[in-house]
């Protein structure tokens, strides 16, 4: 491969291991999964929704860091905006459930008394 394009390109680009990091970020987080059996579908969704918040905050944060070296850096941060909307959709719903969950146990628990 020619040496001189990555050289060209880690000279240009400040914080190019953001993304790598993003990166092995989830790459553990697909190795914890395939792994350890987790009995519950609702904690690999959290934890996948986290995942994904955290690597849109990643992305938006190396488009706004680069954004005088790349070309098209509006589309690295819109789309690191995007999944870190839906990531947080994703998660906040997934609480607003469990919070649901609590609600109708408790109400369930008190007609049974």
């Amino acid at each position: 491969m020619n040496t001189s394009f990555f050289k060209n390109v880690k000279k240009s680009l400040k914080y190019w291991y953001v993304p790598m990091m993003s990166g092995i970020l989830l790459i553990a987080l697909g190795t914890f999964v395939l792994f350890t059996p987790v009995g519950s579908f609702k904690v690999l969704a959290a934890l996948f929704s986290f995942t994904i918040m955290l690597t849109g905050l990643i992305e938006t944060y190396f488009a706004y860091i680069n954004r005088e070296n790349l070309e098209n850096w509006g589309s690295f941060f819109a789309g690191g905006i995007f999944n870190t909307i839906i990531g947080s959709r994703d998660l906040f719903s997934f609480q607003y459930e469990i919070f649901m969950h609590i609600k109708w146990l408790y109400l369930k628990s008190k007609s049974l008394l």
